[in-house]
């Protein structure tokens, strides 16, 4: 992953490579695809190979099990980004 464009106000989008980077795969390749597929994960629609983050984190907290609490049963705790963070890393 290129540190310089991503994250970016101008890039905010993950490649394909960049995501099978991030998620432990040489490339991608068809195993890469599969998981994808299983996870949910689909790239942005008419940019073929271009994935949201926010899109992948929400699949892969889904997966997990992980939910932030909804706006209706407390809006005063709100789940910061490093709160989030421990929760994956108990799962």
């Amino acid at each position: 992953m290129n540190s310089n464009t991503y994250p970016s106000p101008l890039f905010p989008l993950l490649t394909g490579e960049e995501l099978a980077e991030l998620m432990g795969y040489t490339g991608v390749t068809s195993s890469f695809r599969t998981w994808c597929k299983h996870m949910g994960i689909n790239s942005v629609p008419k940019r073929s190979g271009k994935y949201d983050p926010k899109h992948v984190r929400d699949r892969l907290d889904i997966m997990q099990n992980i939910k932030a609490p909804a706006a209706s049963e407390n809006p005063a705790v709100a789940i910061s980004p490093v709160g989030q963070r421990r929760a994956r890393r108990e799962k």
